[in-house]
């Protein structure tokens, strides 16, 4: 498992991404999956939220924002 370290942090001051309507467990999940996308890819990341049952539109938002964000 990947250890986040200040350098390694997706969410850090740049990126809050908006996860309304999901539980603590949920969010700690999502956080992970930017965690996976930043160290791996996205294709890891969408297959690691998939795997914990995450609804597909908050995968595509919160991957592709975070897509958006490192290409601007």
């Amino acid at each position: 498992m990947t250890t986040l370290t200040p350098q390694t942090d997706v969410l850090s001051q740049k990126f809050r991404p908006n996860l309304e309507g999901l539980d603590r467990a949920q969010r700690d999940i999502v956080h992970h999956g930017l965690a996976v996308q930043a160290e791996f890819n996205t294709v890891c990341a969408v297959e690691y939220l998939k795997s914990y049952d995450i609804d597909a539109e908050m995968i595509e938002r919160v991957l592709l924002r975070e897509m958006n964000t490192d290409a601007a």
